[in-house]
């Protein structure tokens, strides 16, 4: 496919997320706890984000002494806590969900990270671009904190089987890109994407090092804070890693079909999840099918900073 087509069907994908972003229905949203003044938190008070949140939105502070970027992981979850569907709609987080997942926690990040599959998928290769879309939210995203335009998107792949040709994310000079891939994807990538300068393919080792990865964002892209979106396996390792700070999760009303196995966001010991989280801020609101939660958590260790794998 020419250039100029991939850009066309950018400029479409965009529009239409603009479209969506500005359209959201957003309920009335009433805070049942906030313990943000017990915490070192950095609070981020602007009309468009205290227009759904009830007030300002915090996160962890950037912290210099860190090699790696200080990461909010973000999620939407059913009533039985799963996170699995093909359409994350379904789930009934609806604009609450989208103004957090796509304004709030990203308006003020780096970089945008997600596995491989949540990028693009083989039902749907043109995929997604990981970013703010609220004119409101890229106004702030530019002119109060300084970012560009497009948050650098993150993917991680163990294989390298990436849709370059058809992802929308891959084809916009606008939109630089950084692969944390293992020596065996970076190899089967590299041929693929030697005419796009503005993707990097970042090599960890024989096999995909996150953490190794996230020192590469800090220290070579300069990524100061980032935003985790999943997919459940990549969440899963970044906790396990230590990698996560922050945690918003929204829980719906909504119980999905079924899915066989279940498909909580973390694939770890339940328990060991729920020791290792400091809720910090509790909101909820009225939808259609009942009340939605949506929390913000610090994700602490014993050692008092991010992560909760005992060392």
């Amino acid at each position: 496919m020419a250039a100029d087509a991939r850009l066309e069907r950018f400029v479409a994908y965009e529009r239409e997320k603009t479209r969506r972003a500005i359209s959201a229905s957003i309920p009335s949203v009433a805070t049942l706890m906030d313990r943000s003044h017990y915490f070192d938190v950095e609070a981020i008070a602007h009309p468009v984000i205290e227009q759904f949140w009830g007030g300002p939105f915090h996160h962890s502070r950037a912290d210099d002494s860190l090699e790696i970027p200080v990461t909010n992981l973000v999620f939407v979850q059913d009533a039985n806590g799963n996170t699995g569907s093909e359409e994350p709609e379904s789930l009934g987080g609806g604009g609450l969900d989208l103004m957090v997942y796509e304004l709030a926690s990203r308006v003020y990040v780096d970089a945008v990270i997600a596995g491989s599959a949540t990028v693009g998928s083989p039902a749907d290769p043109e995929g997604v671009v990981l970013s703010v879309w609220h004119p409101e939210g890229v106004d702030l995203r530019m002119h109060t904190f300084g970012k560009r335009r497009h948050p650098i998107n993150v993917v991680a792949t163990e294989q390298g089987d990436l849709f370059v040709e058809e992802g929308l994310v891959y084809n916009n000079p606008d939109v630089e890109v950084v692969i944390l891939t293992g020596d065996r994807g970076g190899s089967r990538l590299a041929p693929r994407l030697e005419h796009r300068s503005w993707v990097h393919i970042e090599r960890t080792g024989e096999r995909p090092d996150l953490r190794r990865g996230f020192t590469i964002l800090r220290e070579k892209y300069g990524v100061a804070f980032a935003s985790a979106v999943g997919g459940r396996r990549v969440a899963t390792e970044l906790l396990d890693l230590n990698l996560v700070h922050d945690l918003y999760l929204t829980t719906t009303p909504i119980v999905a079909v079924p899915p066989e196995p279940p498909t909580p966001f973390y694939l770890g010991d339940p328990l060991r999840l729920r020791q290792s989280l400091d809720l910090v801020v509790r909101k909820s609101a009225q939808s259609p099918g009942g009340e939605i939660y949506s929390e913000y958590h610090r994700v602490v260790s014993g050692e008092g900073r991010a992560g909760f794998r005992a060392a």
